[in-house]
């Protein structure tokens, strides 16, 4: 990882309401301030969505290891001070302004500063410097959801579209000039502009029009919108990409499930062995692809001793050869490939407090997986580990620990609950410091990702950063051959 991860800090003179908002805020870690800003943030300690927008932007900023600082609007309203470095000012609701620090800020911009607006305010203020007429009577749109793209704000962005179903509500379009350039309009309405850029003397405003509480989801847009800003500046880019294929390998059943057996005949235990695993191998091959492979070996969801193996080493009355060994067998082959062994678990019980009995089970379990592996000659200890159903709690990492200390990553979700193992960061885990974070995108309902969903959650969200694919081996539909065409198509990317 390039992204370097330091405590949060203050400056001493922000006041005491941005101080409780560090508290608040203590499961996202972030970069010390910087002394010499390229961006800054005008922000208002009193309004959540003011404090949101900015966690969400400097987060995105500390990544690309951006320097950033944020100045307390009570106290940018009294001395109106732009550091001198400053390229790009970004505030949530531009109304609050006083008149003279209004003045700085135009002022900022003339002189050839970029405003970033992220998001839409009814205010006067608002509407000068996103281009709104002089005579325009405020009119909202209540309908507009969505982004369509018309220009490559991100890589490959122009002409895609994306549909979230939140409605904006901003203004209409016939409330803008004319001379404004629309950089996305929305996805069910393209007349509606969701994203603007306003000319203003040497410098530029890029405005959000929209209303949208600001998610993870949300911070490739704002840190696109941001470089708008900041030409020429290097900044750091992690560079890695992961490819997850969870529940494998694992326990085989002679079963015939659909739809492989109206196409092909064959049981689950055939075809994993015999098509989808080798198919995979000749896929890595050919694209350079490493997996992560993340077994799991009992599906019986036992949470009291003793921890067996009777699922693992099941008797295969369907394949012809490695009838009493196919999940090692497949193990083996994943070695000789070189693709990574994580962990998925013992059972695919989520290692939280309700569900198991006490923290020492949790323990005992996973103490068998790593007499297992290392009885069976699985190679070097797992270092990666992908919780059952990516959800975990603090009792569940105490527990990883101290069963199989050479775990040292654990793999959950970016977006999500916190209390439910999600909404992680490239940080050391809140719960227990021994884990880094290095979540995983997945979304259940899909085998395989469609281009605007790939362009838009695996890019924007993680802000020109890495993207990962999730492939869920269990979940086997006949669209089985749109996995090896996205996946080759993302190899090529």
């Amino acid at each position: 990882m390039l992204c370097m991860m330091i405590v949060f800090s203050c400056r001493e003179d922000e006041s005491e309401n941005i101080s409780s908002f560090q508290k608040n805020t203590q499961r996202v870690r972030f970069d010390e301030q910087s002394q010499e800003p390229l961006v800054q943030y005008i922000l208002n300690a009193d309004n959540e969505e003011s404090k949101n927008c900015n966690l969400h932007i400097r987060k995105a900023l500390d990544y690309a290891k951006i320097p950033f600082s944020v100045i307390p609007l009570k106290k940018f309203n009294q001395n109106f001070k732009i550091d001198s470095t400053t390229k790009v000012l970004a505030i949530y609701d531009v109304g609050l302004l006083t008149n003279q620090s209004y003045q700085q800020v135009l002022k900022f911009i003339a002189q050839g500063g970029t405003l970033f607006l992220p998001s839409f305010s009814s205010d006067e203020k608002f509407g000068f410097l996103a281009g709104v007429k002089s005579d325009a009577n405020y009119s909202i749109n209540q309908t507009a959801t969505g982004y369509r793209f018309h220009l490559n704000m991100l890589p490959g962005l122009k002409n895609t579209r994306f549909q979230n179903k939140i409605r904006h509500f901003g203004l209409k379009q016939e409330n803008f000039k004319d001379e404004i350039e629309i950089w996305a309009s929305a996805y069910n309405n393209p007349e509606y502009p969701t994203i603007i850029r306003n000319q203003l003397g040497k410098g530029q405003i890029i405005a959000f029009n929209s209303s949208q509480y600001a998610e993870k989801q949300d911070r490739g847009l704002f840190f696109a919108s941001i470089l708008q800003g900041l030409p020429h500046i290097p900044y750091s880019i992690a560079n890695v990409s992961s490819i997850f294929l969870d529940d494998f390998p694992a326990p085989l059943y002679d079963v015939y499930a659909e739809t492989i057996q109206t196409e092909m005949n064959l049981s689950q235990a055939q075809f994993y062995t015999n098509v989808w695993w080798p198919d995979m191998i000749k896929l890595a091959r050919d694209e350079n692809i490493v997996y992560s492979t993340y077994p799991c070996f009992d599906y019986r969801n036992i949470t009291q001793p003793p921890f067996l193996f009777k699922e693992w080493d099941h008797h295969s009355s369907t394949l012809k050869e490695h009838t009493n060994d196919v999940p090692a067998y497949l193990m083996s082959l994943a070695l000789k490939e070189h693709q990574e062994i994580g962990l998925h678990g013992y059972n695919h019980v989520s290692l939280i407090a309700s569900d198991w009995p006490n923290e020492d089970f949790m323990i005992l379990s996973l103490e068998s997986v790593e007499k297992k592996w290392i009885y069976s000659n699985y190679g070097k200890l797992p270092r990666t580990y992908v919780p059952p159903s990516n959800d975990i709690d603090s009792i569940g990492f105490s527990a990883l620990e101290k069963a199989i200390p050479s775990i040292r990553y654990n793999c959950s979700l970016y977006i999500g609950e916190f209390e439910d193992g999600g909404g992680r960061e490239f940080d050391p885990e809140p719960y227990n410091h021994h884990f880094f974070n290095y979540y995983n995108l997945y979304y259940h309902k899909k085998l395989f990702f469609q281009v605007t969903l790939k362009k838009y959650s695996c890019r924007l969200s993680i802000s020109k950063i890495n993207c990962y694919t999730f492939i869920h081996e269990s979940k086997c539909t006949k669209e089985e051959s749109a996995i090896t065409n996205y996946m080759s198509s993302l190899a090529q990317s």
